[in-house]
């Protein structure tokens, strides 16, 4: 028991580290799992199930699935390894939320 409470307070802690990171005035690093739950966004930790495509400007982009289409479609034609990967986990999301 004491073993899970260290291992969440050192989670909690890595996530405020990593909120705080940030690249020039724009950029930062997101955390989220792959349920799509947000746990760090723009220097922002959260907490719960949001998922930050349920809101807003990203709902209305992501809502029809175009935008995923799209950037599938992009990575399906690059030729390395790691786009090829990155397609087929898009496919697997894409086919699984729309």
């Amino acid at each position: 028991m004491i073993e899970m409470m260290d291992l969440a307070i050192r989670k909690e802690e890595i996530i405020k580290k990593v909120a705080a990171i940030r690249f020039g005035k724009e950029g930062y690093i997101f955390i989220n799992r792959f349920n799509g739950t947000a746990l760090v966004s723009n220097g922002k930790v959260f907490k719960g199930n949001k998922k930050l495509w349920e809101e807003g400007i990203i709902k209305a982009i992501f809502r029809s699935g175009e935008t995923l289409r799209l950037i599938l479609n992009y990575f399906f034609v690059q030729t390395s390894a790691p786009y090829q990967k990155l397609a087929k986990l898009l496919q697997e999301r894409l086919e699984e939320y729309y």
